[in-house]
């Protein structure tokens, strides 16, 4: 009786030796692949000493982002359609440059100034999600509070990746920035009138 041949099936020739046998997958299990995908999230609140309308007024106002905004080396508005009212859509690009990273995305921005309130959604570029919301609320005692929050992830995990590093650091820096340029317009205008 001669032996039983081993099955071809999953198997190849060692570079002249015998049969090496190794599983063959039947499919490819990418579970392990989305626990790598990361969403960052913040939301913060800030007390400032100028009106709701005022901050609202400052964040909508967009085309001045590079002025004072970190990180945003350009924008351009694609599109704008906003009423007398504060009401309306703004489609806005914005290229924001970090270190050796430069990206473009496009944003729907939506507003309505007699809610107080800015939606940014994202429309085309490097993030599989965005997401911000502003709320603008007039404080009984003066000023007002300002609710922002966002949510984002990249399509490119090293982007992710390296966002997640020093997005608490960068969220800070931002809004801050959003806060400097309001003393600076809102501030000398207060110091102007009490003159």
């Amino acid at each position: 009786m001669q032996p039983a041949r081993p099955s071809r099936k999953g198997a190849r020739r060692g570079a002249g030796g015998p049969i090496l046998r190794h599983p063959t997958p039947r499919y490819l299990n990418l579970t392990a692949f989305r626990v790598l995908r990361i969403v960052t999230k913040k939301r913060i609140e800030t007390k400032v000493p100028y009106s709701a309308a005022q901050m609202f007024d400052l964040v909508a106002d967009v085309d001045r982002y590079p002025e004072f905004l970190p990180w945003c080396a350009a924008l351009r508005v694609a599109e704008r359609n906003v009423d007398e009212d504060g009401r309306g859509v703004v489609l806005a690009d914005m290229v924001v440059a970090y270190k050796m990273f430069r990206e473009r995305f496009r944003s729907r921005v939506a507003l309505d100034r007699p809610a107080g309130t800015i939606d940014v959604e994202y429309v085309s570029g490097p993030f599989r999600s965005l997401h911000n919301r502003w709320r603008f609320i007039d404080a009984p005692e003066g000023g007002s509070m300002i609710d922002f929050e966002i949510d984002f992830e990249f399509r490119n995990f090293l982007l992710q990746a390296t966002a997640q590093a020093v997005f608490d650091k960068a969220f800070s820096r931002m809004s801050s920035a959003f806060v400097a340029r309001a003393d600076d317009i809102y501030g000398r205008r207060n110091m102007a009138a009490k003159t």
